[in-house]
Formats: C-alpha cells, sequence, structure tokens
C-alpha cells in the first residue's frame, strides 16, 4: 500500500512536469496585449476602472507591437482607447473585465476594426526548461483572417512544422534545435491550401554565438503572423516576434 502511494505522488509530480503554465507561484501575473488592428491604430490601455484617464500617463501600444504589464490582483479591467480617438466621446474600442490566476502569463491580441474590435485571449503555457538537447520552443499565431496557414524551415517540405493554422488559432509549442551549428533559420509561411508563399522570415542569431544573451535557447517565444493578403502600408503582411522572458 505504501509503495502504491509513493508510486502515485511520482506520477502525479511528472505528469505537472510535462507542460509549464506557473510562471511564478504567489506573484503578480503577466498580462501581454498586442495591438493587430487595422489601418495602423495607436492603442492607448487603461487598467484603473475610472475616467477620464491621461493619455500621457497610460499604456502606449503601438500598431502590430506586444506591449506588458503586470498586475498584483487577479481582477484585471482592461479598457483601450484608440488614437487618433475619431470614436464616440469617452469610447474605448475595447472593454472587458477579466478573472485570472496570480503566477501565470496571459495575452490578449485585439484585431481587426477599431470600430467592431474582436479579440483572442489565450492563457500562455510554456515549455518547461530541459537539460540535454539545445533546444527553442517556439509558438505560432494566426492572425491574418485572409486563409489557414502551414509553415516549414526553407528546405523542407511545406507544411513540415506546421500543417494547417486557421484564423485566430495558436500552434502548440514546437521544439526546434538550436545548437551552436544552428546559426539561423528560414522560416516560410504559405496559405495552407494552395502552397502559395506569403511570407519569409530569418531568425538569426538562433545559437547566440555573437551575443551577450541568448533569447532562443531553452526559451519560449513567438511569431505572429497578421496583415492582409495583397495589402500594402499598414495592413500589409507582418511577422512580429515576441518573448516571453520567465523567472
Amino acid at each position: 500500500m505504501k509503495c502504491s502511494k509513493i508510486f502515485l505522488i511520482v506520477l502525479t509530480a511528472l505528469c505537472a512536469a510535462c507542460e509549464k503554465q506557473t510562471v511564478n507561484n504567489g506573484q503578480p501575473f503577466t498580462f501581454s496585449v498586442f495591438n493587430g488592428l487595422n489601418d495602423g491604430v495607436l492603442l492607448y490601455g487603461n487598467y484603473s476602472g475610472t475616467q477620464p484617464f491621461t493619455y500621457k500617463y497610460s499604456q502606449m501600444i503601438f500598431s502590430r507591437q506586444m506591449s506588458k504589464v503586470s498586475f498584483g490582483t487577479p481582477q484585471v479591467w482592461a479598457r483601450y482607447f484608440a488614437s487618433p480617438d475619431t470614436l464616440a466621446k469617452d469610447q474605448p474600442v475595447f472593454d472587458k473585465r477579466f478573472d485570472l490566476v496570480n503566477g501565470r502569463s496571459y495575452t490578449l491580441y485585439l484585431l481587426g476594426e477599431k470600430t467592431q474590435t474582436d479579440h483572442l485571449f489565450v492563457e500562455n503555457k510554456f515549455s518547461p526548461h530541459k537539460t540535454g538537447d539545445s533546444l527553442t520552443y517556439l509558438q505560432v499565431v494566426n492572425l491574418s483572417n485572409d486563409q489557414p496557414i502551414s509553415v516549414n524551415i526553407q528546405g523542407e517540405a511545406n507544411g513540415s512544422l506546421i500543417k494547417n493554422l486557421p484564423y485566430k488559432q495558436v500552434s502548440s509549442i514546437l521544439a526546434i534545435p538550436a545548437g551552436h551549428s544552428r546559426a539561423a533559420y528560414v522560416f516560410e509561411f504559405r496559405d495552407a491550401a494552395s502552397g502559395d508563399l506569403l511570407w519569409t522570415e530569418e531568425v538569426t542569431e538562433i545559437n547566440g554565438a555573437n551575443t551577450d544573451f541568448n533569447r532562443f535557447l531553452y526559451r519560449n517565444w513567438a511569431m505572429i503572423f497578421s496583415g492582409k493578403r495583397n495589402a500594402s502600408d499598414n495592413n500589409a503582411l507582418k511577422i512580429t516576434r515576441t518573448y516571453y522572458q520567465e523567472k
């Protein structure tokens, strides 16, 4: 009986180690916001729950960029205002309350038109650091509503990394070799149905050979695919990278 209890305890611990979602137990959680709104809209974040607020001292979120903030309370009232503001006076483009969990990491993706903002909200579940093989942990987010996408490393078969990732979906975590011989990767983003090449993204310094800090080795990061096919300027297709810093 005693042996059975010990076995169950060990098994539970092993299962819990397979997926890392708690970043820092008992500590403020990380709340990241990605501004994927069309037409290069600049956003200002207000978490106070009161109005009016001063733009000068609020969180600024540039177009197609990620901004991070930490909170000590699990209740968050997230409100975002556009600049220039052409909506009704004091009307946010997004207004929602979240009940979250301390010590975890979340990302809110805002997308579409500012007059009818859509969103995707996810809890980031990171791959734990592992000893042994030198790996980096990549996740892909598809925020381009033109088509599902596939992803491959240049020279490999179409869809060899991701076969089909629909709009507003986040891929599973991809463990990719990041040893000393891996100086760079070229990722190809394609239309999942036709195979047409949509975007090529070269990621250098994978092995960190020429930098003081290796942001890839044993670390979780993401490539966010957004924009519109055949569009130009602010709405053109683009990859935004974000790097999750874990303690």
